[in-house]
Parts: C-alpha cells; sequence; structure tokens
C-alpha cells in the first residue's frame, strides 16, 4: 500500500482557505445558482493512497479550460445548471439538476447500470438531490445531501461510473464519489475524495484513493459571450433529447446502458441529431428520433445485489 502525504496536506490546507472565504446565502438555492458564470476551470486529480500490495501511484493529472455554466431552469424547487465548454471544441459539457426533497431518483448500481432508489420523507427533509448528467444528457450519478449555508457547502457520497480521463485503465470499473461544492467569494470549487472500486459479483474491492481539486475562478463574461449565444439557439434542440432519457429510462426499476450498439457511439448519436438547431415543430421529430435511438441501447436490468456503501 502506497500513501502521498503530501497532496493529503495539501487537500487540508486547501479547506482552511475556502473556509475563511465562503459567502453567506440566505437559502439554498442562492447557494446552487452561484456556480453560474463564466469560469477558468482547472481539473487537479491525484491518487492518494493505494489499497492494495505493490500498487504504484498513477502521475497526476491537470488541464485547464474556460466554460460556461448557465442556469437553464429556475424554480423553488428544481435548477438544472448546463456546463458549456468554451475552450476548442465548443461542446455541450455536463449538467447539473438539482431538486428539493426528491424521493425516487437513479443511482448507478454495477457496471452501466443504474437503479430506481426511493427514499422516505425523513432521509429527504431539507435537502437537494443532484442528478449529474453527461455530454450527451447520459446519466452519471445522483445523491442527496442538505446544503450547510454557514460553509456554502453540499457533500454527499455515491457510486458512478469511471470517468473518461481513466477509460483506458482495466483495474476499477466503478468510482466511488465523494463530491462537496463549495462556493466562495471568486467562483466554487468541486472538491473530491474517490475511491476506485473493482466490482465483481456483488463485491467491491478498493484500488486507490485519489482526491480531485476542480477549481472555478471567475473570468470576464466577454470571454463566454460566443459560447452564451450558441447554447440559447441549441437548448431546445437538446430538451426533447432529454425528455427521451427520462421517458425511456423511467420504464424501468433498474437498467442498463450499453455505450456502443454497431458502428457509432451513444454520445456520437445524439451529438449528430442535436448537431444544429431546429424550430420547435421539429422538437417532436427530435424525441421521437432520440427515443429510437436510446431504445437500441438501454435495456431493462435483473436487480443484481450490489451496496453504495
Amino acid at each position: 500500500m502506497s500513501i502521498n502525504l503530501r497532496a493529503f496536506s495539501l487537500t487540508l490546507s486547501s479547506f482552511v482557505l475556502l473556509a475563511a472565504n465562503s459567502p453567506q446565502f440566505d437559502t439554498a438555492q442562492d447557494a446552487i445558482k452561484a456556480q453560474e458564470g463564466c469560469f477558468r476551470v482547472t481539473f487537479q486529480y491525484e491518487e492518494i493512497e493505494g489499497h492494495q500490495p505493490q500498487y504504484v501511484l498513477a502521475p497526476p493529472k491537470r488541464s485547464e479550460v474556460i466554460e460556461l455554466v448557465t442556469v437553464d431552469e429556475d424554480t423553488a424547487d428544481r435548477i438544472v445548471l448546463q456546463h458549456v465548454l468554451v475552450t476548442p471544441p465548443r461542446i455541450k459539457h455536463w449538467k447539473q439538476i438539482w431538486d428539493f426533497e426528491r424521493r425516487t431518483f437513479d443511482t448507478y448500481s454495477a457496471l452501466n447500470q443504474w437503479t430506481e432508489t426511493t427514499l422516505s420523507d425523513d432521509d429527504v427533509a431539507g435537502q437537494w438531490t443532484q442528478e449529474v448528467r453527461g455530454v450527451a444528457d447520459n446519466p452519471r450519478y445522483a445523491c442527496s445531501a442538505e446544503w450547510t449555508l454557514a460553509d456554502a457547502e453540499w457533500s454527499c457520497e455515491t457510486w458512478a461510473a469511471k470517468p473518461r480521463r481513466d477509460k483506458d485503465r482495466l483495474d476499477y470499473n466503478i468510482l466511488k464519489r465523494g463530491n462537496t461544492h463549495r462556493i466562495h467569494a471568486d467562483g466554487w470549487v468541486h472538491r473530491q475524495r474517490n475511491t476506485k472500486l473493482m466490482v465483481s459479483d456483488g463485491t467491491a474491492v478498493p484500488i486507490v484513493t485519489e482526491v480531485g481539486n476542480n477549481t472555478y475562478d471567475k473570468v470576464a463574461p466577454a470571454e463566454c459571450s460566443a459560447a452564451l449565444a450558441w447554447w440559447k439557439k441549441r437548448k431546445t434542440t437538446w430538451d426533447p433529447i432529454q425528455e427521451a432519457w427520462d421517458d425511456v429510462s423511467g420504464r424501468y426499476s433498474t437498467y442498463t446502458v450499453h455505450p456502443k450498439v454497431g458502428v457509432a457511439p451513444l454520445w456520437i448519436r445524439l451529438f449528430w441529431l442535436a448537431r444544429r438547431p431546429l424550430p420547435e415543430h421539429r422538437h417532436p421529430k427530435v424525441k421521437d428520433r432520440a427515443t429510437r435511438i436510446l431504445e437500441r441501447h438501454i435495456v431493462e436490468s435483473s436487480p443484481k445485489t450490489s451496496t453504495l456503501e
């Protein structure tokens, strides 16, 4: 087993600095919407502790982009934040869907598999569920927890699909994600403490733990103005694709998503469908086409014994 004490020490130090720079919010809605804006984003991941004999920690990973975050939906009980990658190639990036006291949502339960989870009223009292969607509005992970307004912070732990940065790794297949969103005066930070698991036949073997430190620092809105105009034209074409995802996956209590059926991956098929803005009268056809695509990739799964602990 190997441990990176330097990375662990830097993690603690950064939390101390953030605590001294946290704004005060009257409501969780205000804290969630504070993630909106134009940001210089630094993605940083570093493995800190191996859990298997002779495991060698992987080199740290770091990248930097400009990203736009828009508020696409805003009600008392639901807020949708859409990320748009400004740095070329400009694409629709990940999405955050926040719902207040949501009792039923899909959680990642096995390789490429999601299972409907229902919590009690008491379990979700005062809590916000964050559902994260991928670049093609595909499910990624979801978790329910309460916003701590005194610290401008939300934290939750759940299972998630293996991230793209590790797509070629074969030594693990599921990520146990510990996510913390913390707002500060100049932007926000997405902190992570993730354990990479090899899950097979209901048994989860921990391989290594990493920390993530993704910083969102505000930059001039002008840097995102072109991307904002671009997204406003395309949002309504993506909306029926999201509806198709909800409709098809909603047919099953447990379902598996096959990322590739035939020649093209699923996300490529959906990106091609949404490649250009379409007028409103074409949106039902977009949803119908997206539904047919998803029906080829989403299948009902037999329930499997697994745990999110």
